[in-house]
């Protein structure tokens, strides 16, 4: 029935009616009376259709030679060259392509070729996620959210992120992270957005505003608590809302909002992911202050993520590749250990003190401010600051090819703190730095040392440090319960409905269960 009105509206909205018409009677006669079998003769014809209108559009004045019958995977690949992003694959992706026709079609056929390209594009990322998850991209999520709780759990008790206070395997650990982490996310993201703006991105666009704006409320909070509970002074108001006095993991959602924002323009150009790396690059001899020249510095991961094919994850689970880049993340790991193991002694002149050191200052001017080793040779707006970052890119490339081979490919119940990422990723400061929170932390650290220990003289034995492999543990498992979600899900998923007009919300965002992972990006 649905296509029978697809074919009636087609047919009305052309003035060649009589020459289309033909072409139309086996497709409808295929889907009255024929089965599974027939489904492919439907899709070929009626993709066979849209390709002659598209040829008579294109050349008003001629009439198209005839042709032989082109098969659904044909088009879907001259599409696919055409630069349509099509996210299914097989019998989904011919299905998508052919709606997409229909859709075109109906719409009076006065959009030209590239309205009819973003429409299927539309169609096609519209449906991918109602179709089938990923579920490595799952699993990498859980993954990232677990290793960014580590991370910033060893920055608050640990000095194994102070150059000052080296912890030899904990800080290894960290230089590692920071070129796999963030940008691995970023990237999952930029692949799971879409170069259109519809009203659900849009209505997703607005939560992720209004939940920046609620966390940066609540982060405000809590450290206003922390500072007045141990004594200190603290300026209640005004909000710092978009110029904190530190970095907080909220630049994540701003970043997110501008990326989606500005990707349907950055798709159309030429060359969009060299485009990305020059603003990068270039955004270190401006002053965008902390928070904001993240924007520009973790962009290449985002464009990088979009303009990966559907079927980069397909053959990245080839074993050879499989082998060979886990193996070099395996060396990479092992090598950055065993030189942190030798102290002052290092390999071939270079110690972990100067590796660390410039590993860190360069991920400090990803992140808007300049540690003071960085100061003294002149900010972060300097060639040397420039060729850092280049390095930086180049690295995380393998390094995240490494990570991702090393993963598992079904899901499973380890998959679940990736649905749950963004909870996670949004309420776990609230509870590592909580002032209550902290406080007993560092008393138990006090004792377990031997000697006081607290936020300017942190823990940095090394066995004491392990515990907070199992406290991130249970940091993500606590926040990844569906009590959690229930209860909190406003915050990370803000409900926008009563402040627009009625209908302007797409019904699959109206709920804390519609999406079904809790907030994911």
């Amino acid at each position: 029935a649905g296509l029978d009105r697809a074919m009636s509206r087609f047919i009305s909205s052309r003035q060649t009616a009589a020459p289309l018409a033909a072409p139309l009677l086996p497709v409808q006669c295929a889907a009255h009376h024929d089965g599974d079998a027939s489904a492919e003769s439907v899709l070929g014809l009626a993709l066979e259709l849209e390709e002659r209108r598209r040829t008579a559009d294109d050349s008003p004045g001629e009439t198209p030679p005839p042709s032989g019958r082109r098969s659904p995977e044909a088009w879907s690949e001259r599409r696919s060259d055409d630069g349509v992003r099509v996210i299914a694959a097989g019998g989904s992706r011919r299905a998508v392509n052919a709606s997409a026709a229909f859709a075109g079609a109906a719409g009076g056929g006065d959009g030209g070729a590239d309205e009819r390209s973003a429409a299927a594009a539309s169609s096609s990322c519209e449906g991918a996620a109602a179709r089938e998850r990923v579920p490595l991209l799952d699993n990498a999520k859980a993954a990232l959210i677990y290793l960014v709780v580590v991370y910033h759990t060893l920055v608050v008790y640990t000095s194994a992120d102070r150059p000052e206070g080296i912890i030899p395997v904990w800080s290894a650990v960290l230089a590692l992270l920071k070129p796999v982490v963030m940008p691995s996310f970023c990237l999952i993201s930029g692949h799971l957005s879409c170069a259109t703006l519809s009203a659900r991105r849009g209505y997703e666009l607005c939560q992720l505003v209004a939940a920046y704006l609620l966390f940066q409320t609540l982060y405000h909070t809590n450290n206003l608590l922390a500072y007045r509970l141990n004594g200190f002074a603290f300026r209640a108001l005004p909000l710092q809302l978009f110029q904190p006095q530190a970095q907080v993991v909220t630049w994540f959602l701003l970043a997110l909002a501008f990326w989606r924002l500005l990707l349907p323009a950055v798709a159309k150009l030429r060359a969009p992911a060299l485009t990305a790396l020059l603003f990068a690059h270039g955004a270190l001899f401006v002053d965008l202050g902390t928070n904001y020249q993240n924007l520009l510095s973790f962009l290449p991961y985002f464009l990088a993520g979009h303009l990966l094919p559907p079927s980069c994850w397909s053959i990245a689970a080839r074993p050879s590749l499989r082998l060979g880049c886990a193996s070099f993340l395996v060396a990479a790991s092992a090598g950055t250990v065993a030189l942190a193991r030798r102290g002052e002694r290092g390999f071939g002149g270079v110690t972990f003190a100067d590796a660390f050191a410039g590993v860190s200052e360069t991920y400090d001017c990803f992140n808007g401010f300049a540690p003071d080793a960085a100061r003294r040779r002149g900010g972060c707006a300097t060639l040397r600051a420039a060729g850092q970052r280049a390095a930086f890119y180049a690295a995380s490339a393998p390094l995240m090819a490494g990570f991702f081979s090393v993963l598992p490919r079904a899901a499973g119940w380890w998959s679940h703190p990736g649905h749950m990422s963004m909870f996670i990723y949004l309420l776990h400061p609230l509870l590592i730095t909580n002032p209550y929170v902290m406080r007993a932390v560092f008393e138990r650290l006090s004792a377990l040392s031997g000697r006081e220990v607290n936020v300017w003289s942190p823990a940095d034995d090394g066995a004491v440090v392990s515990a907070v492999l199992p406290a991130s543990l249970a940091v993500c498992a606590l926040l990844s319960t569906p009590p959690v979600r229930r209860l909190l899900w406003p915050l990370t998923q803000p409900p926008l409905r009563w402040m627009l007009r009625r209908g302007a919300v797409p019904a699959s965002r109206r709920g804390p269960a519609a999406r079904g992972e809790g907030g994911s990006s």
